[in-house]
């Protein structure tokens, strides 16, 4: 609908990849993806999609993504998600070399300084939080039940950690990332 209302809007046809991506139809992503670039030429982020579910199709891109990144003062983003795309392409022509230089571009694309103070300020926290005594005193904590647990979250939120946390115990069991929950939303 958006796209109908706003064929041009680069983020009508971002969420249309989006869309297609979340149902697993990657021909769907990929013809939405052309769709995106047939518009806009000059979007990245179009050319990684298309690259991540059909190679093939995103090879026949490489010139214009090669004239992409030599636009001058394309955003760290960009670069990356060009030059993860060239790595996809050139592997899977069993280009090898070709396809690990990208992705050390890629990779020096989104590099910025390590800065451990605050890694230190959240460590120094969370010593000031869990103390022996307190950590002696939530052993005993828990519940006797068989239902199960959710664990949900966005990317990049902890999920998987505090996951693995809980399959640690041998009464635990993971299901991965199941999607099953996401038709009732």
């Amino acid at each position: 609908a958006a796209l109908k209302l706003a064929p041009d809007a680069s983020e009508a046809h971002s969420g249309s990849i989006l869309a297609h991506s979340a149902l697993g139809d990657r021909l769907g992503v990929a013809e939405a993806a052309e769709r995106w670039l047939a518009v806009d030429p000059y979007r990245a982020g179009g050319y990684y999609e298309l690259a991540k579910v059909d190679t093939e199709r995103a090879a026949r891109h490489l010139p214009a993504m090669r004239q992409l990144l030599d636009v001058p003062g394309i955003d760290g983003i960009s670069r990356a998600m060009l030059s993860n795309a060239f790595a996809m392409i050139f592997e899977k022509q069993g280009r090898l070399p070709q396809a690990f230089q990208a992705y050390v571009t890629s990779k020096a694309a989104l590099a910025r300084p390590y800065d451990p103070a605050p890694f230190k300020r959240y460590f120094a926290a969370c010593e000031a939080v869990l103390t022996k005594q307190r950590l002696e005193a939530l052993a005993a904590a828990g519940m006797e039940d068989a239902r199960p647990v959710f664990v949900m979250g966005l990317p990049r939120t902890g999920s998987t950690l505090i996951e693995r946390v809980l399959c640690a115990h041998p009464q635990a069991t993971a299901l991965g990332e199941a999607r099953a929950l996401d038709n009732l939303m």
